[in-house]
């Protein structure tokens, strides 16, 4: 009797390993975490480095104070942009160049297997088997609709042909055919019951 898996100790025990997974997950998510708090505080402190670099730079070559900053002189050190529309279309980029790019590279990871999706595949065909069969005879009865209508049944015979389609499919038709049938029987079974008496008693 193996008991070993129902153990709740068991180390392959399914709850076990989910637990484990979080375990893990957590704890990456937390050094994540303090890597990039450790960058941040590193960045910080990498400005704060060069802002007063920069000042004492500025301070030696022209008597820049802090209080001058403060007041909202801007100091003459500006970013000039000379071009800012072609900057503008740059981060924007081409829409429909980008969506070709990303369309090839589905088409070239889909054609080595590393793009799976579970859907069908874009320009197959997203009807499933078994509903292609059921397209089938709705598009043969839609043709046979309109067979009809160019006929152009009266109204007492489509009333004809419904009533005998119904009495056709209906299941108390197919037990009262049933019962007549055996009735059938019965009565040709009685009468040979009758003439093998009668043959008995002619015979005595």
């Amino acid at each position: 009797m193996n008991i070993l898996p129902k153990k709740s100790w068991h180390v392959r025990n399914k709850d076990n390993i989910a637990r484990v997974r979080r375990d893990e997950a957590q704890a990456a998510e937390e050094d994540r975490e303090i890597q990039r708090r450790a960058e941040r505080a590193e960045q910080e402190a990498r400005t704060e480095y060069l802002r007063k670099k920069s000042r004492v730079a500025l301070e030696q070559r022209g008597g820049y104070s802090e209080e001058g900053e403060q007041s909202g002189g801007s100091g003459g050190i500006e970013h000039l942009n000379l071009f800012p529309l072609e900057e503008s279309s740059e981060k924007k980029g081409n829409a429909e160049y980008l969506q070709e790019k990303r369309e090839e590279k589905e088409k070239q990871e889909r054609a080595i297997g590393l793009l799976v999706s579970l859907g069908p595949a874009p320009g197959t065909e997203a009807t499933p088997w078994y509903l292609k069969h059921k397209e089938k005879e709705k598009e043969e009865d839609i043709n046979k609709k309109e067979k009809s209508k160019r006929k152009s049944i009266t109204e007492e015979e489509k009333e004809k042909k419904e009533q005998k389609l119904k009495e056709r499919l209906d299941p108390l038709m197919d037990m009262k055919k049933a019962l007549a049938v055996k009735d059938r029987k019965e009565k040709k079974h009685k009468k040979k019951e009758k003439r093998d008496r009668g043959e008995k008693r002619s015979g005595e």
